[in-house]
């Protein structure tokens, strides 16, 4: 019988370069935030040999020959060790970037089918408190007056998009359009067949956001003020004074400014989606959350509820261990 799959005994004589491979990978990636993550993962680990005091540049110092499980356990006790910092998911991160591009390196015809051996038993153990928070009832109240406060195309748009957020769960880089990846909300993105908000977002997936009423009035409000502005982009939210395609980054500097003005703590962008995970587990069960938030794991979705920390951190404050001055002497 043919073997199909074919010989990996020795690697070739020219092995590709590290940093080619990390592009090969990048390029497969969705969005800029996880493109800089591999980067970010590879600047690390370049870092922590420097500490070492390897004598290392780039990643290209790096022989791709050398990467066993061997080398990824070194690499985990150094992140460990020269890192305490970085949490535990961090690492995996780190390990698992790194991982993946061996892999590619391997199924490339570059290396030996006994250097992919042990890869995935060197594992990081442990975890820390999940990240965020979910808005409260109050919050929002606060921020959106402070919306109708700033009022004109600013205030709308603000508006419509915590509303748009909190009403969705869509991320960021959702909220956004990029047109790089023509991914992120767009004008048209009601669809006029089902009336939901259609994106594509994180990993190339179609999400028909259902909208309940509250959201959709929203939306058609800041729709009509959005027609009304001489935007020449298809992006469904812009920079309120130029029209520019609202990025990430502003619109993270928009919020932060406007919690502070309704002074209310600042919080993320993504604390919309945990605002929207955490009302929706009140009234849905765990399945049928992780189904509308487009997870593949319900173990994410899972992360994303802030109910009990919250229940639990305020029936706390409400037991004193031990009061001194209820002590009487004698």
């Amino acid at each position: 019988m043919t073997n199909l799959v074919p010989a990996r005994s020795s690697p070739p004589a020219e092995l590709a370069t590290l940093s080619s491979l990390i592009e090969l990978r990048i390029a497969t990636r969705s969005s800029e935030k996880s493109r800089q993550t591999l980067r970010d993962s590879f600047l690390r680990i370049v870092r922590v040999l420097r500490r070492k005091g390897i004598p290392i540049e780039s990643v290209d110092d790096i022989p791709v020959t050398k990467i066993d499980a061997a080398y990824l356990g070194m690499i985990r006790e150094l992140l460990e060790e020269s890192e305490p910092a970085l949490g535990p998911s961090t690492i995996r991160q780190t390990l698992g970037d790194l991982r993946t591009v061996v892999k590619a390196a391997y199924h490339r015809g570059l290396l030996p089918h006994h250097q992919m051996e042990g890869l995935r038993e060197v594992r990081v153990t442990g975890s820390r408190l999940t990240k965020g928070r979910a808005l409260s009832d109050a919050e929002l109240v606060a921020l959106l007056g402070r919306c109708d406060a700033i009022g004109g195309v600013k205030g709308s748009m603000l508006r419509g998009v915590l509303l748009v957020g909190v009403g969705t769960g869509l991320r960021i880089s959702e909220l956004c359009y990029s047109p790089m990846t023509k991914r992120g909300l767009r004008v048209d993105s009601v669809s006029p067949v089902d009336g939901h908000l259609h994106v594509v977002g994180k990993g190339n997936k179609e999400n028909a956001c259902v909208l309940d009423a509250v959201t959709r009035r929203a939306l058609d409000a800041w729709l009509e003020v959005r027609r009304d502005l001489p935007w020449r982009h298809v992006a469904l939210f812009g920079t309120p004074s130029r029209g520019r395609i609202l990025r990430p980054n502003w619109l993270w500097k928009m919020l932060e400014r406007l919690a502070k003005d309704a002074g209310v703590p600042r919080f993320s962008p993504h604390d919309l989606r945990r605002t929207f995970a955490t009302r929706m587990l009140d009234r849905l069960d765990l399945r049928e959350v992780q189904i509308l938030m487009m997870h593949a794991d319900p173990k994410t979705t899972g992360k994303y509820d802030k109910r009990g920390a919250e229940a639990l951190a305020a029936k706390r404050r409400g037991v004193t261990v031990f009061d001194p001055g209820e002590v009487k002497e004698g």
